[in-house]
């Protein structure tokens, strides 16, 4: 026999997993706008994705390097880092 609270802990877990599962959808690439899969989109923009994380990955390791270059000289950044990729125009703040 099981008790009020043990049902609701088993309520909340499953409420929990669920709403999880439905937020990874959501930020997966393979899944749509309404959480369904989409294959066909996905396979289609997979090179976009994966251009734009590695060129996202080479401003993090950027701006890393310019901020240890900057500390190794006693300075310090007192405003925001702009930077624009040439080859594609994309701009980071």
């Amino acid at each position: 026999m099981t008790s009020h609270i043990e049902e609701r802990g088993n309520f909340m877990k499953r409420i929990f997993l669920k709403n999880t599962k439905v937020a990874a959808r959501k930020s997966s690439p393979f899944f749509n706008s309404e959480s369904y899969a989409d294959p066909t989109a996905y396979f289609g923009m997979k090179e976009v994705i994966k251009e734009e994380a590695e060129l996202d990955k080479k401003v993090h390791n950027l701006v890393n390097v310019l901020k240890f270059i900057v500390e190794w000289a006693g300075f310090e950044f007192i405003g925001r880092i702009q930077l624009r990729h040439k080859e594609s125009g994309k701009e980071f703040k």
